[in-house]
């Protein structure tokens, strides 16, 4: 079992990992240094050896922006990593892969003063390439928001 978080290092948060065996023991424990205050979005298995993790980073710019990274589970380390470019505030809220191995990187788009969002949602192919983009209209009053597909890979 590997749990995936963020904790506060130097005043930033910083991802963490931890690995427990199948009798409740701690094996390993690791943070990542990082030069920005990086929040875990979520975490979804791609296949048996690869995991997404998406996370909301705060740059040097003092906007928030998603990240996302494909993750070896056993070795840790990334095959690729996709930051998402954007002039507005975003939040990494979930990572869905569906049937077909596409990535779903649902977000929050803030207005400028954080007060209302739209969901984002961006589509990827498993190798991190962008296939589409789309805010989406809701409600001013909208507050929860979560992705999935169906049988026939509608969202």
């Amino acid at each position: 079992l590997k749990i995936y978080g963020s904790q506060i290092v130097d005043e930033k948060y910083s991802p963490f990992n931890i690995v427990i065996d199948k009798n409740g023991i701690e094996k390993i424990s690791d943070y990542a240094f990082t030069v920005y205050s990086t929040l875990l979005g979520d975490i979804m298995e791609l296949d048996d050896k690869n995991a997404v993790v998406v996370e909301t980073i705060l740059g040097k710019s003092e906007k928030y922006s998603i990240s996302f990274y494909k993750v070896n589970i056993e070795t840790n380390s990334k095959a690729w990593t996709k930051n998402i470019e954007s002039k507005n505030n975003e939040e990494a809220n979930q990572v869905h892969v569906s049937r077909d191995k596409n990535i779903l990187v649902l977000g929050k788009r803030y207005n400028d003063d954080l007060s209302q969002y739209s969901p984002i949602l961006y589509k990827y192919t498993s190798g991190g390439e962008l296939v589409w983009s789309k805010e989406v209209d809701v409600p001013k009053n909208f507050f929860n928001q979560y992705v999935c597909t169906d049988k026939k890979e509608n969202i």
